[in-house]
């Protein structure tokens, strides 16, 4: 916590960057696919399962796209 205070430059942009991801992330419980394939295991990428999408803003890449609850995508962990 106390690195926070001496961040500077290029450093401080990083962490503010990276801040706001998360914040997009966690605050927001919809993703796209794209986005949250990442997250889904080699054996669920293999099945066929269907969601539900809704327009709205994804919280990873912050597009306005089809999403759905970001519990499909194994909660983004």
């Amino acid at each position: 916590m106390y690195k926070l205070l001496y961040l500077e430059g290029e450093e401080a942009e990083r962490f503010i960057a990276k801040a706001e991801e998360n914040e997009r992330k966690y605050l927001n419980d919809h993703v796209c696919y794209p986005c949250g394939l990442p997250y889904l295991t080699e054996q669920q990428t293999k099945m066929h399962h269907v969601h539900t999408y809704h327009l709205g803003e994804c919280a990873i890449c912050g597009h306005e796209v089809p999403v759905t609850h970001k519990r499909n995508f194994n909660y983004l962990r």
